[in-house]
């Protein structure tokens, strides 16, 4: 039986994004709208309809936005209370857009590390500079028939994944391991955006998920406020410059999977 075809860059990447859009999604269908709670002769007809004894009925409530509606059953420990503030949801899809983006260069980068490594002469950017330790290459020599591939699953792929983050300087290193040079221009003009705009944003989006995954997102003595907006828009700039490094780098080789 033929086994799944392994995702793309792109592919893996819209995968990996959709979590963060879920978690805005989520929070933007249980943002509740209603400042006071479920109405008496609600209570009481929901209560008929799900079956809540009499005595229990007052103490049904509920929470409404433009999608859902959700009751909230007497014996249960939610209460409205629990959606006041839905900055948790808001700052994991920050984390999740970063993961993706991040993920997605390293693929892209693996995607097409093969024939750079293969060609004659010397190796691009930090791509030269990667170790083999002997552990490696016995790893190498006693588990692989095809050396290229042990180099390619031992070596490049867990040492690229190392380098790459959400910041413009890291994305920068991977990237000109596969000769792509000045790539924040380049991708500045993909997204049809100002020079410098890239790494400006990526510089602000790695701070604020730095700040989320390590700190807590705390500011002085309290936590920093983030809305949905704020939120989303971290999201948007992961994908869009994860879809216009795609569009730099062009179509990787048939051969993506051979080192």
């Amino acid at each position: 039986m033929t086994g799944k075809a392994k995702p793309t860059p792109v592919e893996a990447f819209e995968l990996n994004i959709a979590d963060a859009q879920w978690l805005l999604d989520t929070a933007g269908a249980l943002t509740n709208q209603r400042s006071r709670r479920m109405r008496a002769e609600m209570r009481e007809k929901v209560g008929e309809a799900l079956g809540i004894p009499q005595r229990d009925r007052h103490s049904l409530d509920c929470i409404e936005s433009l999608e859902i509606f959700v009751v909230i059953k007497p014996t249960g420990s939610v209460r409205r209370d629990h959606v006041k503030d839905l900055s948790p949801l808001y700052r994991q899809a920050v984390v999740a857009a970063c993961a993706a983006l991040e993920s997605y260069v390293a693929d892209a980068v693996l995607a097409r590390v093969g024939p750079v490594v293969r060609r004659k002469g010397e190796l691009p950017g930090r791509l030269g500079d990667l170790t083999l330790s002997v552990a490696d290459w016995k790893s190498i020599n006693d588990g692989y028939e095809y050396t290229r591939r042990g180099l390619r699953e031992r070596v490049l792929a867990p040492r690229v994944r190392e380098i790459v983050s959400t910041a413009p300087s890291q994305i920068g290193l991977a990237l000109n391991m596969i000769d792509v040079n000045d790539w924040a221009r380049k991708v500045d003009g993909a997204r049809k955006k100002a020079k410098g705009t890239t790494v400006k944003e990526l510089e602000e989006l790695a701070k604020r998920r730095n700040r989320i995954a390590h700190q807590g997102d705390r500011r002085g003595y309290g936590r920093a406020r983030i809305n949905q907006d704020e939120a989303q828009r971290y999201v948007a700039v992961a994908k869009d410059v994860a879809e216009a490094i795609e569009s730099v780098l062009g179509n990787p080789p048939a051969e993506s999977q051979r080192a």
